[in-house]
């Protein structure tokens, strides 16, 4: 894992993905057995922006997930 303090002074790495395949961070918490995996999801990536680094997050979408 890289150290945060490489990462905010490294101004090259700006953006990353983050490929989730058994959840999707717009799911509704709480239904349908979602929950943990999803918030973790939404807070790295939120960490990530605090850090002044963009991340795309990459999942599967189910039937009756939303259009993004």
């Amino acid at each position: 894992m890289a150290e945060t303090d490489r990462l905010v002074s490294d101004r090259t790495a700006r953006r990353v993905a983050v490929i989730s395949m058994h959840t999707s961070p717009t799911a509704s918490l709480g239904q349908n057995a979602n929950g943990g995996l999803n918030v973790y999801v939404q807070e790295i990536c939120a960490a990530f922006s605090e850090r002044g680094i963009a991340s795309d997050v990459f999942t599967r979408r189910g039937p009756t997930d939303p259009a993004m």
